[in-house]
């Protein structure tokens, strides 16, 4: 992108009071959102980057005052040659990243199928602590410079591999570089027939449905992410059209926004499943509880089971 051009759009948006905190990807097709500098709490802004030829941007919850920008001024229009040159170029972008999103998803398999597992991940600090059976999991000890990793495969929908989820001992979590979590999921049981009219249970974390699986069994799915439900849930609907699905929400109740709970409520409305939520003693509300693995390690795996089974 010409240098000329970057600042304009910088500059238009800093006239038009629209501070964003972050670097524009000026080679992204579609949205980017960003934090506003000023009031860094919440991805407010957004910037749609139309070609070399002007941009979109404004606060997210405001479209009134949305603004389209050209640099060629307010009245200038891409020619059909302008446009057609963009859209080649963005097809060849896109041809790109899915190049590099299958080599990413081949280093990842390799990884997963080059790591040979032993005793040793149910010593895992973070299975430990989580208290849980690691289920699908494998670990690495100490291997050219990496040590005490758990891995964790991520499937599609039809069971194929597209990624790890690697934790660190301290629990912090990411993919494989260069995969993603979106509309894929940990499945913590071999997938049933698409016949299937039992329950499927979708849960955020690892260890939340390793939790759920120990205590109950059955079709256990994770998906990653607080926003990846609506995906999955939607996924697994269309699947299994006679199945009973179950979102085994986290409840976020701590934090000023609840997304554990609110894309749980989003995933149901696309799905017609049914929620569930942790419900903790009173006496417990310092500890800021929020999902079924800290009931599974505050009440043991029979309470687990008593409110995801036994009461509604």
């Amino acid at each position: 992108m010409d240098i000329n051009f970057c600042h304009a759009l910088e500059t238009a948006m800093s006239h038009s009071g629209v501070n964003i905190k972050g670097t524009i990807d000026y080679n992204k097709e579609g949205f980017q959102r960003f934090q506003d500098a000023k009031r860094p709490k919440g991805k407010d802004l957004f910037v749609i980057i139309h070609g070399d030829f002007g941009a979109t941007f404004g606060d997210w919850h405001d479209e009134a005052n949305w603004v389209k920008w050209f640099v060629k001024g307010k009245s200038y229009r891409p020619t059909v040659s302008e446009i057609r040159e963009r859209q080649e170029s963005n097809l060849q972008m896109r041809r790109l990243r899915e190049t590099k999103r299958q080599q990413a998803i081949y280093r990842a398999k390799r990884f997963w199928h080059n790591t040979i597992t032993d005793d040793s991940v149910y010593t895992h600090p973070y299975i430990v602590r989580k208290q849980i059976n690691p289920y699908c999991a494998k670990a690495i000890v100490k291997r050219r410079g990496i040590k005490n990793l758990l891995i964790i495969p991520i499937r599609d929908i039809n069971y194929e591999l597209q990624s790890v989820q690697v934790i660190k001992h301290d629990g912090f979590k990411r993919p494989y570089k260069g995969t993603t979590y979106k509309n894929n999921m940990i499945w913590l049981s071999m997938p049933p027939k698409e016949t299937y009219t039992g329950v499927i249970r979708i849960c955020e974390g690892y260890a939340t449905g390793c939790s759920i699986m120990q205590a109950i069994g059955g079709v256990v799915i994770c998906a990653l992410s607080a926003n990846n439900l609506p995906n999955i849930a939607t996924l697994l609907r269309q699947k299994y059209p006679d199945a009973m699905i179950k979102m085994c929400a986290d409840n976020d109740c701590w934090g000023k926004e609840n997304p554990g709970l609110d894309y749980a409520c989003m995933a149901s409305i696309s799905s017609n499943a049914f929620i569930y939520c942790p419900k903790f003693p009173d006496q417990h509300n310092n500890k800021k509880l929020t999902d079924f693995n800290d009931l599974f390690v505050l009440s043991g795996h029979e309470e687990v089971k008593r409110q995801l089974i036994l009461i509604r």
